[in-house]
């Protein structure tokens, strides 16, 4: 007898939030490629989503004594300039919150902000090359985009792979072991999840699950990276 085939894993409904509409990035969620990462990532596990939702606009979350996120806010970037958006993350920063690029919820949701990842991921390239620890380069018109949507499709990849992770994770989410601290239980999702990153196989599923498409112009692009680097100057007491 021909042993059955396995079921397919259900894929999760993959749906764009009408709230917010797409600003700064066009974020596309590929199923075939989804069906395959969630089965590399599942082993004998057992996962909680029904949905994925790609969430426009500006979140950040308000931190806890501990540094757990305690309340997330979004904050609509319609009809506004690109450069109001990078001046209300900035705000934000200031105001001590935290950015959110994407969050599992016990809705067995996954919510992905790429206006928040666009935003945020020039921010780090600008503190790490004030930093130092990356290389300042010429930002030329014309190439600019073409640098950014390979970046962009990482981070979305990797955001996408880091709370697929959470999804398995539910479980232990509303059930945690008896007397273990709040704010240890966080850690150890989140590098547990994190650790999802290192791997060659999955990263690389995450990374094709995803594509991206800057909603800006090269022109406004350079313009953000002009404000987050005068931010942070600002806010490191530079001129």
């Amino acid at each position: 007898m021909t042993p059955e085939a396995p079921s397919p894993l259900p894929i999760p409904e993959i749906i764009r939030s009408p709230d917010y509409p797409r600003t700064l990035l066009d974020l596309e969620i590929h199923p075939p490629v989804l069906a395959d990462l969630l089965a590399a990532l599942k082993g004998d596990q057992t996962y909680y989503l029904d949905r994925i939702c790609i969430m426009e606009g500006l979140t950040t979350a308000t931190l806890d004594e501990s540094g757990i996120p305690v309340w997330t806010e979004t904050q609509t970037l319609r009809d506004k300039d690109p450069k109001e958006a990078m001046h209300m993350l900035f705000n934000q920063y200031e105001a001590g919150k935290q950015v959110v690029r994407g969050e599992y919820n016990v809705l067995a949701e996954v919510l992905i902000y790429p206006d928040t990842i666009f935003l945020d991921e020039i921010v780090n390239q600008v503190v790490k090359t004030e930093k130092g620890t990356l290389p300042g380069r010429r930002l030329e018109p014309g190439r600019l985009i073409r640098m950014m949507t390979y970046s962009l499709s990482t981070d979305c990849g990797y955001v996408l792979l880091h709370e697929l992770e959470h999804s398995f994770q539910l479980k232990l989410m509303m059930h945690p072991p008896p007397s273990t601290p709040r704010d240890l239980l966080h850690h150890c999702l989140e590098q547990w999840a994190q650790s999802k990153i290192l791997n060659p196989q999955l990263a690389d599923l995450a990374y094709r699950a995803v594509s991206v498409k800057p909603l800006i112009s090269d022109q406004q692009l350079l313009r953000l990276y002009d404000i987050a680097r005068e931010r942070y100057r600002l806010s490191q007491g530079k001129s």
